[in-house]
C-alpha cells in the first residue's frame, strides 16, 4: 500500500473514534508515539495523519504539545465526513434536518431566478437531465448523480456565482440526504416529474411558477426528517453505501 493510502486509513479511522466521543471527552488525543506503536507506521505516517486531522478541523496541534480534540461546534460542519463516520443515526438527522431547512429557504428562490435569467443553451441543459433522469429511474446511484447535475444546473442559471457556491458548498451533504429521501421515497418516475415541473417552468420564465414548483418538490420530502425508524434504517443504508 502506498503511505498516503495508509495515512487516509487511519486518519479516518481516528476521525471516527473522535466524531462517535471515544476520543475527546473520554479519552485523550493519541500522541504521534501513540499511532505509530498503534498502527504500526513510521514517524512520517503519524505526522501526516496529525496534519490531516487538523487540516480537517477535528484537533488543534500546538508544537511540543499532545494534540487536542476541539469542540464539536469547532468543527467544520460542512465536511460530509462528520456524517459519514457518525455512529449515531439522530445526529445524522439532525444534521440533514438541517441542511433541508436551507434547502428551503435558498432552492425556490434560485429555481425563480433561473427562471428569469436561464439562456436558451441552460434551458437546454436542465431539459436533457430531466431526460437523462427518466431514463436511469430503476439505477438509483445514477439517478443521485443526475439530480445532483440538475441542481447545480440550475443554480449555474440563476446568474449568482455566490449562490451557486453557497449551494455547492453544502453539496457533498446533499449527496447523502438525497441516498436517504430516495430510498425512503422508492418514487423516482414522480421525482423525475417534479424536476419535469421545474425546468418547464424556467424554459417559459415563469419565476413563480418555479419557484411553487420547487418548493412542492422539496415538500414532498419534509416529512422524512420526523423521526421514525424507517428513517434510521434508510440513514444507515446510505451510509453503507457511501463507504463502499
Amino acid at each position: 500500500m502506498r503511505s498516503d493510502t495508509l495515512s487516509d486509513q487511519i486518519t479516518r479511522a481516528l476521525a471516527a473514534r473522535i466524531v462517535n466521543g471515544e476520543i475527546g471527552e473520554r479519552a485523550p488525543a493519541p500522541t504521534e508515539r501513540d499511532i505509530c506503536e498503534e498502527f504500526e507506521v513510521s514517524k512520517t505516517t503519524a505526522r501526516e495523519v496529525i496534519r490531516a486531522l487538523e487540516a480537517r478541523g477535528f484537533v488543534e496541534v500546538r508544537h511540543g504539545r499532545r494534540m487536542r480534540v476541539r469542540t464539536t461546534r469547532e468543527w467544520n460542519q460542512l465536511d460530509p465526513l462528520v456524517l459519514e463516520l457518525s455512529d449515531d443515526p439522530e445526529v445524522v438527522r439532525r444534521y440533514l434536518a438541517e441542511l433541508h431547512d436551507v434547502r428551503m429557504l435558498l432552492e425556490p428562490e434560485v429555481a425563480a431566478r433561473a427562471a428569469l435569467r436561464a439562456v436558451p443553451e441552460q434551458v437546454e441543459r436542465l431539459q436533457a437531465l430531466v431526460g437523462e433522469m427518466h431514463a436511469v429511474e430503476d439505477d438509483p446511484d445514477a439517478y443521485l448523480e443526475v439530480d445532483i447535475a440538475f441542481h447545480r444546473a440550475l443554480a449555474a442559471a440563476s446568474d449568482s456565482t455566490i449562490l451557486a457556491f453557497v449551494l455547492d458548498s453544502v453539496g457533498e451533504l446533499q449527496r447523502v440526504s438525497r441516498k436517504v429521501t430516495n430510498l425512503i421515497r422508492g418514487q423516482l418516475p414522480e421525482t423525475t416529474r417534479e424536476h419535469r415541473r421545474i425546468a418547464d417552468a424556467v424554459a417559459v420564465h415563469e419565476p413563480e411558477t418555479a419557484r411553487q414548483a420547487m418548493r412542492a418538490h422539496l415538500l414532498t420530502v419534509t416529512h422524512v426528517w420526523i423521526p421514525d425508524a424507517d428513517l434510521d434504517t434508510a440513514i444507515r443504508n446510505a451510509g453503507d453505501r457511501e463507504r463502499r
